[in-house]
């Protein structure tokens, strides 16, 4: 019998609520019955109105005359006080279970629209800023995380590292990210965008598995769906499971890239973090309906607040096309903008025309490198030195210090460059008694990369000291290229500003590129072509050269119309030391072609084009 009582009471709040109403409605049917015995005359009727009210009020029964009523009236207050009390007890406790479910993220999830993250690493603060800029004229944000993560660590964290605007809806839950169950709490195919937070599983490889399980979920439903992968050899396993709506991010070669880039090209650093994220100018899409018979040279110029970089037909997306190209009503225009806004068209009745003969994109391309030291060695380094084996084409000397450093018979396998000439010091790179023989002089630039055995916070302890060491063995009048590898984005401002250093932040690039493709997924393509070796790329040209015909300089709208001519697209310049007290290297992305601004010799064009 108890047995069968506790077994009742197990089924929850409802059973709980069923059972004492049915008490209740015994008890007063018991005690009306029993009052019209005590009280003949009184309806049955009438007995259940004051049994009832006498159950709900525990006063009432003090005025009730004869006593013999008092004998009656008495137990059935007596019974009411207990079911009642005994309700407020099973619906208080109810209430209080709910609060702490849902403060433990279980309760259910009710949004229309929203930003769905399943995972949960130190990356995801800056991933969440992304998502916030990115959606700064919306109305409302919704983001949704789920994560195996207790869900009131994960509030904390996000209020102790951000600050969150009032119109931005944060929900987190605790889930089993592998289990198809866990989905249950929400309707995952409302999400505008899915991100896979990769490196909060403990086995890269479960990804797989995760990426199989939201297929499963979700058949039919075209969701991107957002993730990074570690290495090749991962992007390759997973490769079969990608579809049409599946985005994947190579972390090693997004990185390897860009680190080769800034080494070859000065400031480049300034240009992937604005381009990579949504601080400044990023990458849109927009119809290219208005344009529809224009030439893609022509709009390119046309454009006020928006630089032409390429167009998205039927699918595909070209960087830099040929600029006789003719735009349809279905196209999609690729631009370089400050935000989503319309865009907007310049004065000019037609274009003007610029002498370029004599000139080409491809000889103005120039890598002033020839001797590089490296400090410290990962998994990416080996990646880096064969991407620049992709672009160098005269004699550079690269000298690499680290622990795990392969022998430099098999480094020469990776690149098989005849220019690229490596030696190798297999010690600590972050001792100063290692790195203090060095002849600083000799080198253009210094690059310091991250350590993968430690974690990311003692990996950028170890880089920032590194940094100083070098600095304070540096001569006052010999000043290279640094450039350090931050894993993550908050460690950079622990050092003060150097006009010599240029800092490659893993989690702010990648996380900036994810929140990108979450908003605008048409641009995925675009934002991996823009480092792929093959097509157009980002180069800084040198305009020393021009002078000789522009000795006065040249305007932004003369540069736009230049660089246009001789088949490229332009998306900003560079001006070096005056006027820029703070930094080195002044970008500006975008510029307004009918800005007063002149380019002297100093001066670089950013531009996308194809590479030499």
């Amino acid at each position: 019998m108890l047995y069968s009582i506790n077994r009742f009471f197990q089924k929850g709040i409802k059973s709980q609520i069923i059972l004492l109403l049915t008490l209740t409605l015994v008890n007063i049917a018991f005690f009306s019955l029993l009052f019209v015995t005590v009280q003949p005359g009184t309806s049955f009727w009438e007995s259940l109105w004051i049994v009832s009210t006498r159950m709900l009020d525990p006063g009432t029964f003090s005025d009730d005359n004869p006593s013999i009523i008092r004998w009656v009236t008495y137990p059935v207050t007596i019974t009411g006080i207990l079911l009642l009390s005994t309700l407020i007890g099973i619906l208080s406790a109810s209430f209080t279970d709910q609060l702490i479910q849902l403060r433990r993220g279980i309760g259910r999830i009710n949004e229309d629209k929203f930003t769905l993250i399943i995972g949960w690493d130190y990356k995801i603060f800056h991933l969440i800023n992304e998502l916030i800029e990115a959606n700064s004229n919306q109305k409302l944000l919704t983001i949704v995380i789920l994560a195996d993560k207790d869900k009131i660590e994960m509030d904390e964290e996000i209020l102790l590292n951000l600050n969150i605007p009032r119109k931005v809806k944060i929900i987190t839950r605790r889930i089993d990210p592998l289990s198809a169950r866990s989905y249950r709490l929400i309707n995952i195919r409302k999400a505008t965008s899915i991100i896979i937070v990769s490196s909060a599983f403990d086995n890269r490889f479960l990804v797989s598995k995760c990426l199989l399980l939201l297929r499963k979920i979700m058949p039919d439903q075209n969701v991107p769906i957002i993730f990074e992968v570690n290495s090749n050899d991962h992007e390759e396993l997973i490769q079969p499971l990608l579809s049409s709506n599946t985005f994947l991010l190579n972390r090693e070669s997004f990185y390897s890239k860009t680190m080769t880039h800034t080494i070859l090209q000065n400031g480049m650093s300034s240009v992937f973090s604005e381009l990579f994220s949504f601080q400044g100018n990023e990458l849109y899409t927009y119809p290219a309906q208005n344009y529809a018979g224009k030439s893609y040279g022509d709009v390119m110029l046309l454009l006020e607040n928006a630089s032409l970089i390429g167009v998205i037909r039927e699918g595909n997306t070209t960087l830099n096309p040929d600029h006789k190209l003719l735009f349809n009503k279905e196209d999609q225009l690729v631009v370089v903008m400050n935000d989503d806004d319309p865009i907007q068209h310049t004065k000019r009745t037609q274009a003007s025309h610029i002498d370029v003969s004599g000139y080409s994109l491809s000889t103005m391309i120039k890598f002033d490198v020839t001797n590089v030291l490296i400090l410290g060695w990962n998994s990416l380094a080996a990646e880096i030195l064969k991407e620049l084996s992709e672009y160098v084409t005269t004699k550079i000397h690269i000298t690499i210090i680290g622990e795990n450093v392969p022998p430099i018979s098999e480094l020469e396998l990776i690149f098989k460059n005849k220019f690229i000439h490596i030696t190798v010091l297999r010690k600590q790179h972050y001792k100063n008694t290692n790195i203090r023989p060095l002849d600083f002089k000799a080198f253009e630039k210094i690059v310091i990369l991250s350590l993968d055995d430690i974690s990311p916070e003692e990996s950028d302890t170890i880089t920032i000291s590194t940094i100083i060491q070098v600095r304070s063995l540096l001569q006052s009048n010999h000043s290279p290229q640094l450039i350090s590898q931050l894993l993550i984005e908050k460690n950079a401002a622990l050092i003060e500003e150097d006009v010599s250093l240029e800092f490659i932040v893993n989690d702010s690039l990648v996380s900036g590129m994810i929140s990108q493709i979450a908003e605008d997924s048409k641009l995925y393509d675009a934002l991996l072509d823009l480092l792929d070796e093959e097509g157009a790329e980002i180069y800084t040209i040198h305009i020393s050269a021009l002078l000789k015909k522009y000795s006065q300089g040249i305007s932004i709208d003369q540069a736009y119309t230049l660089i246009g001519e001789l088949g490229g697209s332009m998306i900003g310049y560079q001006s070096e030391g005056k006027g820029h007290a703070n930094q080195k290297i002044h970008t500006v992305l975008n510029p307004k072609k009918t800005s007063d601004k002149l380019l002297f010799g100093d001066d670089k064009l950013i531009v996308v084009c194809d590479g030499l």
